[in-house]
């Protein structure tokens, strides 16, 4: 059997063969996006547990390893918060949301992307209507979700510097974007952004 990690390993020795390095495509018949430049267009959460690494400052990251069976529902919950923090002091629930997240391959769904949402969004975002909700009751959940996200990132950016160095550690990857209305629409992460942000052992949720 082939892992997942052969099978992306793999795939990108092939594009880098047909297609060019990243940043320096030469391919006539395919455009791809440069996401370290522009907002990630779609995260897939497995890639959180099967990294591993570590950073300086901040200690070990990633579990390295899917699945994970011995681990509970809230257990991978907790570990997705741990790279996709919601809190307030690192600019809201929608500040480290990329705009499209995948879930495939992990277990324990729909729960799992259902209490995800609603623990950021509890106001908005009502387990009943993300498992039973109707269109119309989805759509309107999801434009207040989205409100108070930009409302909450709108006070952060307005916010005067913490003395919290991992407060302001997050506040200086957040501010580094060339566009101003990905900026101000709290939509401005790029992969490489994405990835330096995340993952940190912190108020109860860790990644190591």
């Amino acid at each position: 059997s082939t892992s997942y990690a052969n099978y992306c390993f793999c795939y990108r020795q092939e594009l880098e063969r047909l297609a060019g390095l990243q940043g320096r495509r030469h391919s006539r018949w395919v455009k791809f996006l440069d996401t370290s430049k522009g907002p990630e267009v779609g995260l897939l959460t497995a890639s959180y547990f099967l990294f591993r690494g570590a950073q300086k400052n901040f200690g070990a990251r990633g579990a390295g390893y899917l699945p994970l069976t011995t681990w509970s529902r809230e257990r991978h919950r907790s570990y997705i918060e741990a790279w996709i923090p919601s809190d307030d002091e690192l600019g809201g629930p929608c500040a480290m949301l990329p705009l499209m997240v995948h879930w495939a391959s992990l277990p324990h769904r729909p729960r799992l992307l259902y209490e995800f949402l609603h623990k950021r969004f509890p106001q908005e975002l009502s387990m009943e209507v993300l498992a039973n909700g109707s269109v119309e009751d989805l759509a309107e959940a999801y434009r207040s979700a989205a409100a108070r996200g930009r409302k909450s990132w709108q006070a952060f950016r307005a916010r005067p510097a913490s003395s919290d160095p991992f407060v302001e550690h997050f506040r200086g990857l957040l501010s580094e974007t060339g566009n101003v209305r990905l900026d101000a629409a709290a939509c401005n992460l790029g992969s490489a952004r994405l990835w330096a942000m995340g993952g940190w052992t912190r108020r109860g949720h860790s990644s190591g």
